[in-house]
């Protein structure tokens, strides 16, 4: 899967569907009794998955922090099988997205 030591560590650190909010950086854990709505991503959450990708990538040092921008022209390219989000009293903290792509 992860071939550097330590990158699993680090992504587990991100921990955002788990109850992080703000930036990795300012990581506060809320309690997990929170309800969590996992739906599609609709325009009006495009640019709060631009954050949270930006803050889930920051302090990783395999990302070269472009993700969102990937994530966007896969969007613009109608290229994005599947998008959902994971929201939490009406706010987007978490995102993922499935691109099948073509050899």
């Amino acid at each position: 899967m992860f071939e550097e030591p330590g990158i699993m560590k680090q992504i587990m650190q991100q921990d955002i569907l788990a109850g992080a909010t703000a930036s990795p950086t300012e990581c506060k854990k809320e309690p997990m009794n929170q309800k969590i709505v996992i739906r599609s991503e609709t325009d009006a959450d495009v640019s709060a998955i631009a954050e949270v990708t930006a803050a889930a990538f920051k302090t990783l040092e395999i990302s070269n922090h472009t993700e969102q921008f990937i994530i966007a022209a896969l969007r613009a390219a109608k290229a994005l099988t599947i998008s959902l989000v994971a929201e939490v009293d009406g706010r987007v903290v978490g995102h993922m997205a499935l691109e099948t792509g073509t050899a």
